[in-house]
């Protein structure tokens, strides 16, 4: 899915948790720039979200200051798992 998520900014601007379907297992979330790799519950409680976020800081806010991150997803039939592995280097952010 490569849209906002619900995170305050106001009702027209995202996509809710609530308007994906039950069905699905696992929801990526790639609009996003923070970096939560390691799959969480919904907010509705029926699939998991990972957020691989930007693999460079794209601006100056506490959540780009966090390691960066990419994930192997391993799907065996109906399960899964997401393994992290860290950046070791990415793309600097200079302000003049």
């Amino acid at each position: 899915l490569h849209q906002n998520r619900e995170l305050g900014r106001g009702t027209k601007n995202c996509v809710h948790e609530s308007m994906i379907p039950e069905w699905m297992d696992l929801v990526v979330w790639g609009h996003e720039h923070e970096c939560l790799i390691e799959p969480v519950e919904s907010v509705v409680g029926t699939f998991r979200i990972t957020q691989p976020g930007s693999s460079v800081a794209t601006s100056l806010t506490a959540g780009e200051a966090i390691r960066k991150h990419v994930g192997f997803l391993d799907v065996r039939g109906s399960q899964f798992r997401m393994t992290p592995v860290p950046l070791l280097q990415v793309r600097s952010f200079l302000l003049n």
